[in-house]
């Protein structure tokens, strides 16, 4: 019977060692927010957990692998653990899926991601996101500027926006970094970073301006307790802008069949490099035409017809 006790003990210890598990310590969270994804598996795991299909629904903002040892009333336990940083990448029912080390499955997890934190502070946030655009009701390839703004009133450590990419457009920065200034707002100062983006449709209908996500760390005093080494992302804030939606019209029918410049302003400038009092035959004589335009792109512009000049 003894023999019997300490069969089932060892059998429940090794079934308990091989299992594969996932946890996290949040599952309500909003699109602002970031959690914890934790994995431990047997220390002989050969193989390690694929985390490809996460990168669906999630940011990766962090991937740390330890081992550990601990002590049950079943023995000693040797784990290995992979804690990963995450960060939804849209509102809605969200599934972690199962992972297989060694034939061992984890079981998948749902998070439930909304638009805005419960704690959220109405209408002053210390960080915040704004985004603006020139004209709501256009014309195919008309203009229309794009300017999003980081709005803070604390000093911040890091700030990353994420890649703002629009179907059926043309998308141009107007910088190559984003502007940087202070500006006085209700009375207290705030620092502004701004991106300006040049958009240009190429299809009527409806525009869609998604939702890009702002990444920021503000610059606060670290927990030498807690964090001693600086590497609790626990301070990131994800900030992200409201869907734009824009209302694209054809081509006017006046304008079918002919060059379609839809331009706020051209203006044509004239030089030649020699005096047109002083000419000489023979000698050549160079006359540029500069064509200047406000709301259109270098390949909008219709080249100049080519004129026979007796």
């Amino acid at each position: 019977r003894s023999l019997f006790v300490f069969a089932l003990i060892i059998v429940s210890a090794l079934a308990q060692a091989d299992q594969l598990i996932a946890s996290v310590d949040r599952n309500d969270i909003s699109i602002q927010e970031t959690f914890t994804l934790t994995i431990s598996a047997n220390e002989n795991s050969r193989e390690k957990p694929d985390f490809t299909t996460l990168q669906n629904d999630f940011e990766i903002l962090s991937n740390n692998q330890s081992q550990f040892t601990s002590i049950t009333n079943h023995g000693t336990e040797f784990k290995k653990v992979w804690q990963l940083t995450l960060a939804p990448k849209h509102v809605g029912k969200l599934l972690i899926p199962s992972f297989n080390v060694d034939n061992s499955v984890s079981d998948a997890i749902e998070i439930n991601v909304s638009q805005k934190s419960k704690t959220q502070a109405n209408g002053n946030e210390p960080v915040r996101v704004d985004i603006e655009v020139s004209k709501n009701d256009v014309h195919v390839q008309e203009q229309i500027l794009v300017t999003i703004k980081l709005i803070s009133q604390v000093n911040l450590s890091q700030a990353e926006m994420q890649p703002l990419e629009i179907k059926n457009a043309v998308l141009i920065p107007l910088s190559e970094k984003p502007k940087q200034y202070v500006s006085n707002i209700n009375g207290k100062q705030h620092l502004i970073l701004e991106s300006n983006y040049a958009l240009f449709p190429q299809e009527s209908g409806e525009l869609i301006i998604p939702s890009v996500i702002y990444s920021v760390v503000p610059n606060i005093e670290r927990d030498l307790w807690n964090d001693p080494f600086g590497r609790n992302r626990a301070n990131i804030l994800r900030l992200p802008t409201e869907e734009q939606r824009i209302k694209v019209k054809p081509v006017p029918t006046e304008a079918a069949g002919k060059i379609w410049q839809p331009a706020t302003n051209v203006t044509l400038n004239e030089t030649w490099s020699a005096s047109l009092d002083h000419l000489k035959m023979g000698e050549p004589v160079t006359r540029t035409i500069t064509i200047t335009t406000e709301g259109l792109t270098g390949g909008q512009i219709a080249p100049l017809p080519t004129n026979t000049i007796d």
